[in-house]
């Protein structure tokens, strides 16, 4: 559904948080219809999780190296042309003790520049 909106929309890339895709039942579609879904897995059924949702044969972009940093953070390279952008995806859980920012910045290490 989510695919659906974001064609509809002309979105060729997201980051999209909430996903609850958990790690006792980590099923979800990975591909849809010409789209790549990478996603990290949460331990809490209700709440959490991250994933990058894109078209897989962009005309002017790819995405490379996607990697999952804990639960609640990812990161990937967005490549266009010689141009490389760095994208992290996290979700901090609001009211925790913050458990994520050792991931977030495992997830920022791996970008120094």
């Amino acid at each position: 559904m989510a695919i659906r909106n974001f064609e509809l929309q002309g979105i060729d890339f997201a980051v999209v948080t909430e996903v609850k895709f958990t790690k006792k039942h980590p099923y979800h579609a990975h591909e849809y219809d010409g789209w790549e879904v990478f996603s990290t897995y949460t331990d809490n059924p209700h709440q959490g999780g991250v994933a990058i949702v894109f078209k897989r044969d962009a005309k002017n972009w790819s995405v490379e190296s996607p990697v999952r940093h804990g639960c609640n953070v990812l990161s990937c390279v967005l490549v266009s042309g010689e141009k490389r952008t760095a994208i992290i995806g996290a979700y901090l859980i609001p009211g925790k003790d913050l458990p994520d920012l050792p991931h977030l910045d495992e997830a920022l290490r791996r970008f120094p520049d």
